[in-house]
């Protein structure tokens, strides 16, 4: 029969331990997800005007307008102490900065919310001095179709009709693959199952003297 000295209490535990994270791990995943920062690229030139959004998710707002504190920072020095945001909605915030110089920078949001619970994201921001051709990398639609023209080719817009840039192609039919993600463990029956088989095994152990 099972008995303190042929069993291994190390398991037991670190059963409990992994079982107590498990329930709690979509409390924690959500409160990191809130805040969200939206800027146009990551690599700016020193000395021009970024603006960038804070975006709030989860049908989370914040305490009050006070309660959002965002700064600039470059490694452990704080460039920017309190840049002041204009509000552009009940959950968005637009901050206009300046990088002085080449370098790695962090835009750090702290934001308080109705609740009381304080999160927090950063946005990592790079200025660089040279090679301004690379600075912005986005699509620029009017160069690539005179490119298109100049070398012969033919620009297709990913607007246009889909069944004639297929036959371009050569591609006869279309196979699309859809993907839906639905979480199914955070559920109140998933809770009472776990919570009826730990029951369970704790009676056993009791029964047994191992506990």
């Amino acid at each position: 029969p099972l008995s303190i000295s042929n069993s291994d209490s190390r398991y037991y535990t670190q059963f409990w331990i992994n079982a107590v994270r498990w329930l709690s791990a979509n409390k924690f995943l959500s409160e990191k997800d809130v805040l969200e920062w939206s800027l146009s690229k990551t690599y700016f030139p020193p000395d021009v005007d970024i603006k960038a959004v804070l975006k709030m998710k989860d049908g989370s707002e914040p305490a009050s307008q006070g309660h959002v504190s965002i700064q600039l920072l470059k490694g452990d020095q704080i460039i920017e102490s309190d840049l002041s945001p204009t509000r552009n909605g009940p959950k968005e915030y637009e901050v206009t900065f300046r990088l002085s110089g080449p370098g790695e920078f962090r835009l750090q949001a702290m934001v308080e919310l109705k609740n009381g619970v304080k999160v927090q994201a950063s946005r990592l921001v790079v200025c660089e001095s040279g090679y301004w051709e690379t600075m912005d990398a986005r699509c620029n639609p009017t160069l690539l179709e005179d490119v298109a023209n100049w070398s012969g080719g033919q620009f297709i817009r990913a607007d246009a009709d889909s069944s004639s840039f297929m036959a371009q192609l050569g591609i006869k039919d279309l196979h699309t693959d859809e993907f839906t993600k639905s979480a199914v463990w955070d559920r109140w029956w998933w809770l009472i199952a776990v919570l009826g088989l730990l029951s369970t095994e704790w009676f056993i152990r009791k029964r047994s003297g191992l506990v």
